[in-house]
């Protein structure tokens, strides 16, 4: 009798130290899905409300027993392992520390799509993350669309710009399409800046050394355009009007 009594109590011990399966299943979802807050090692934060996919591109109805829709701003655990990089422009995604070191996580593309994947045969789009590590994310081309300015001085068309910021003879009209590479203060293109100060913003067409303001462009693309200065150094040149 007391022998069973013994084993009624040990195995009663054993129930006590072992946590319910169920709960250990939710636990690893919630791991899986959303990192730890205290830490941005390892984690992607989503720009967008995001489904996740499987290694063929297509959506899943679930993932790890759990939805398969994460919202804006969660962060999620990433697979790949971070890579140094020299010249962020040959990546399609990158991004740099504090000591502008140039960093980028291996993606996979799929259908013509880019994915970081997340592990269980989990993919997220690249196009939805906005930070890696807590850094912000950059690509290196988007492609936009010239608007019409409110005030502009040319109704229908609007100036490109040569590699120094001086106006061309050449226009684009509105509803144009072009492909952006890199984002430019006056400070990067023109010695004197022109009495700018600095403000004034250019993007880089791609394949040529033409630039137009920032704000005549509607940009698809919830990442950063790469900076024209990768190095993050700051030119020092005189402020004037004149050449």
């Amino acid at each position: 009798m007391k022998k069973n009594k013994k084993i009624a109590i040990s195995l009663a011990a054993v129930m006590l130290a072992t946590p319910p399966i169920i709960s250990t299943m939710t636990n690893q979802v919630h791991a899986i899905e959303t990192a730890n807050q205290n830490s941005t090692e390892g984690t992607l934060t989503l720009n967008h409300n995001t489904r996740i996919y499987n290694r063929k591109g297509q959506k899943l109805s679930s993932y790890l027993r759990s939805s398969s829709l994460l919202k804006k701003g969660t962060t999620v655990k990433y697979e790949a392992k971070i890579q140094a990089i020299d010249d962020p422009s040959t990546k399609r995604y990158s991004f740099h520390d504090n000591k502008w070191n140039w960093f980028y996580l291996p993606y996979e593309t799929i259908k013509g799509q880019e994915y970081y994947s997340i592990g269980h045969g989990g993919y997220i789009k690249a196009a939805n993350i906005g930070q890696i590590n807590n850094y912000q994310l950059y690509t290196n081309e988007a492609t936009g669309v010239i608007k019409d300015l409110k005030y502009s001085r040319t109704p229908g068309k609007e100036p490109v710009f040569d590699y120094h910021a001086v106006k061309t003879n050449k226009y684009l009209t509105v509803g144009t399409k072009v492909t952006i590479t890199q984002q430019a203060g006056i400070y990067d293109l023109s010695e004197h800046a022109y009495g700018n100060q600095g403000i004034t913003e250019f993007y880089k067409i791609k394949n040529s050394n033409e630039y137009v303001w920032t704000n005549t462009v509607n940009v698809k693309s919830r990442q950063a355009i790469l900076p024209y200065n990768l190095t993050g150094e700051k030119k020092k040149y005189p402020i004037s009007s004149k050449d």
